[in-house]
């Protein structure tokens, strides 16, 4: 197998891979090892022993365990769900453990919030936001994959067995496999050999967002080995836990819907049929292939976000069948002059209608694309390539040394972009205010309007900047300013933060909306800290100047009551978000010296809150709108923001067809 280990070893080198990789055929298994590192701190190598989070891969166990209490004779797939989880909502009536397991149910969320979360939730509170979900299709009619599902399933088996998800997959799956590296993984337990998930950011490695495991339960909480998913690979393949006709049940198509069993996709790659599953979740990517005609299987697993576990998992498929694949090169990226990135920026012509946008953003190049976004390493000062991918970026220069055009490479298709002139006619929309729907959209959402108005736009979220507490290792990972900060030095942070993020960035033919967090944040520690009305008068004026260069056009929306604005936001997010807030916000020296406490002490410094903001913008230019949010009229809310824009749209060179080709071509 020294094909295989010469393509891990290239595209490890390239920052594509770092984790394991099992190949088996005929019951034997042909090559296994690890590559890159599991713990980057300590310098732990990958090993086949290495323990990684496997993500979506876990729903097959979950089918596995539901398929063993169906053959116990504690439930039957084709029951109702109502009559195993009493929670049930009346629109769930038809739903059956059978559409769970197929993603034919009509739950489906399309940002499956439940399983990004990073505050612990139990399963009550996760099951509760699922119930308030309105279903998306008649149960059985369509099919669309959905966390949601598998998180009831996991729930339904917790009340059948009357055992904990994690307990029953131990008894009746691992031990029988001898599966002695798997399991439910949480954060507490101290696990041998468990590998850290990554990140990468540019060309810097750093740790993936923490979650924690209780969110996607059942769903994607698992952790396994390559050599411990040989061995279930081999029990699929016998059926050593099930019957031949419930592993048929598992493997087989739902008719007229798509390529899904219970936790098994069906599908075909080298021209041949394949049963697997793919996983991601923070830090990791996982992808099991079996190829039943052939007896074989791929198995990769990583704990890097940036690797290629599609790529490497298909072209060891390749390797093993003796087909053609290509062995990457390596390049290695080049440091350049701030000024030589800065002269690639600008807005480059496809075609017309057609374009691409350079950006200088924090020191790296990025190549937008409509809403696709990449990034682009130098090999030299006019060559860059992507570190995930094959594509190569190179710009020429004319007679005088400026840039003329650049050439996209993908592969063997080549796409030349002439660079257009320059046009500034930048404007910048800053949010503010209190806006009591509980909703962080409002920014996307005025993206979205303007794009398709023909105006090109992007939304920068409030973290797009760092906090201005946590711009170092020093400080404790806190949303508490005034536990070590003054207000002077809290001041100086932010404003170092807000002229970093101007001098960085470039900003051409193109609207930019910024989150209105990047300011009420700011204004709201500064009130809890106990700032003078002089300290935040200087803070508004020093954050104006700073951004004066980008033309700031500011809207200030503001809900007409601010108790019914805290109600709604409350309704939103839950009773647990509010007692979080009641708690830290109350321990202010703004509350404390005031005697606010409890929910009323909240809502009385959000009241005073409004009067600071109202009284601080009083003398800007800017609009002020006054919505009632208390309603939840989300679309009324967007109709009301776009009739009261102040822009004017600037001529568009792209519309929604051309938006859509260049969006094509970075996805490639």
């Amino acid at each position: 197998m020294e094909k295989m280990d010469a393509y891990l070893q290239a595209v490890t080198q390239q920052g594509k891979f770092s984790g394991a990789v099992l190949a088996a055929q005929g019951g034997t298994v042909l090559y296994s090892a690890g590559y890159g590192l599991a713990n980057r701190e300590h310098e732990v190598p990958n090993t086949p022993q290495t323990k990684f989070r496997i993500g979506s891969i876990t729903k097959q166990f979950t089918a596995m365990a539901i398929l063993l209490l169906h053959e116990a004779g504690k439930l039957d797939l084709h029951d109702p769900i109502c009559k195993h989880l009493p929670y049930s909502p009346d629109i769930w009536r038809e739903i059956t453990v059978h559409h769970l397991l197929n993603h034919t149910s009509g739950l489906v969320r399309t940002n499956d919030t439940a399983t990004a979360r990073k505050l612990p939730l139990t399963l009550r509170e996760i099951v509760e936001t699922i119930t308030r979900t309105p279903l998306c299709f008649k149960p059985g009619t369509r099919q669309e994959y959905s966390n949601d599902g598998y998180i009831l399933l996991g729930d339904i088996i917790e009340r059948v067995s009357g055992r904990s998800y994690a307990d029953f997959l131990r008894d009746h799956v691992f031990e029988p496999l001898e599966m002695t590296d798997s399991g439910y993984d949480e954060h507490e337990p101290v696990l041998p050999h468990r590998a850290t998930g990554y990140q990468k950011l540019g060309a810097e490695w750093v740790h993936a967002d923490y979650i924690d495991m209780g969110c996607p339960f059942a769903a994607g909480a698992l952790y396994s080995t390559v050599e411990d998913l040989y061995r279930w690979d081999c029990a699929l393949r016998a059926r050593w836990l099930i019957s031949p006709a419930s592993h048929e049940a598992m493997t087989t198509v739902t008719p007229l819907l798509a390529n899904y069993g219970y936790g098994l996709a069906i599908g075909r790659e080298h021209d041949r049929r394949t049963i697997g599953h793919a996983g991601g979740i923070n830090g990791f990517r996982a992808n099991y292939t079996r190829f039943p005609e052939e007896d074989a299987c791929i198995i990769v697993l990583s704990n890097s976000e940036a690797s290629d576990f599609f790529g490497v998992s298909k072209t060891l498929g390749a390797i093993l069948f003796g087909l053609d694949f290509t062995l990457p090169t390596v390049k290695q990226s080049v440091p350049i002059a701030g000024d030589r990135l800065a002269a690639c920026t600008g807005v480059y012509e496809i075609a017309p209608n057609i374009t691409l946008t350079v950006e200088d953003q924090d020191d790296r190049l990025i190549v937008a694309s409509g809403k696709v976004r990449s990034e682009f390493v130098p090999e030299s000062e006019t060559a860059f390539f992507r570190e995930e991918s094959e594509d190569s970026l190179t710009f020429h220069l004319d007679d005088d040394g400026a840039i003329h055009h650049l050439l996209l490479r993908q592969g063997d298709v080549e796409t030349p972009a002439r660079r257009l002139p320059e046009r500034r006619e930048t404007r910048l929309i800053i949010l503010e205010g209190m806006l009591g729907a509980g909703k962080s959209t409002i920014g996307a959402f005025l993206e979205s309007h303007l794009v398709a108005q023909g105006i090109p736009a992007h939304f920068l979220p409030e973290w797009v900047l760092p906090h201005p507490i946590r711009l170092d290792d020093t400080l404790p990972h806190s949303y508490e300013p005034w536990l070590d900060l003054t207000v002077d030095a809290y001041l100086e942070r932010s404003w170092a933060r807000w002229a970093a993020f101007v001098r960085k960035r470039r900003f051409i033919d193109t609207v930019t909306v910024l989150d209105g967090q990047l300011f009420h944040g700011d204004l709201t520690n500064l009130l809890m800290m106990g700032a003078s009305r002089e300290q935040c008068d200087r803070h508004i004026a020093q954050i104006t100047e700073i951004t004066a260069p980008l033309c700031p056009a500011v809207i200030y929306l503001t809900s007409g009551d601010v108790r019914q604005s805290m109600d709604a936001i409350c309704q939103t997010r839950g009773e647990d978000w509010r007692k979080r807030q009641v708690e830290w916000k109350t321990k202010s020296p703004y509350c404390q010296e005031r005697g606010l406490s409890g929910y009323d002490g909240l809502v009385a410094l959000y009241q005073d809150y409004r009067v600071l903001t109202d009284s601080l913008f009083a003398d800007l230019r800017l609009h002020k709108m006054t919505l009632d949010t208390s309603a939840h009229e989300w679309k009324r809310y967007q109709e009301s923001i776009v009739a009261f824009l102040p822009i004017a749209p600037i001529p568009a060179r792209r519309g929604p067809t051309g938006d859509q080709k260049t969006c094509a071509i970075l996805s490639r």
